[in-house]
């Protein structure tokens, strides 16, 4: 028999059947995954959509790793580290870009005095 797909239960079932004694019986399924893997950030529901893991329970479990894009691996980092790492790197990353742009600025503020001097000496 094929099996029914349950939305509200998101499983697949089959009738039930009653066996007489020696008789066997054998169920399967195909899975089709999506390629490349979406890029998704985890479900508020369900932590373990979208990370890069296939996880299945039919008489025992099976996990598949899959490979995992980039933005997902970093996804996954950040999702580890206490809220406080997130914070401090966050801080971290406005701190350095504060600095390079006041360098930049300051940069060009002399490089236009040095223009400003050759036009001077030359014009």
């Amino acid at each position: 028999e094929n099996a029914k797909y349950d939305k509200i239960t998101d499983r697949l079932l089959w009738s039930q059947i009653t066996l007489q004694p020696g008789q066997e019986v054998s169920y399967g399924f195909g899975v089709q995954l999506t390629n490349p893997s979406p890029l998704n950030a985890r479900g508020a529901t369900n932590t373990t959509s979208y990370d890069c893991h296939i996880s299945s329970y039919f008489g025992e479990t099976t996990n598949i790793k899959l490979a995992c894009p980039t933005p997902k691996v970093l996804e996954r980092m950040l999702s580890v580290w206490p809220a406080s790492y997130v914070l401090a790197l966050s801080w971290l990353m406005f701190v350095i870009n504060i600095v390079l742009y006041t360098k930049v600025y300051v940069s060009s503020k002399e490089h236009e005095q040095v223009l400003k001097t050759i036009r001077r000496k030359h014009g």
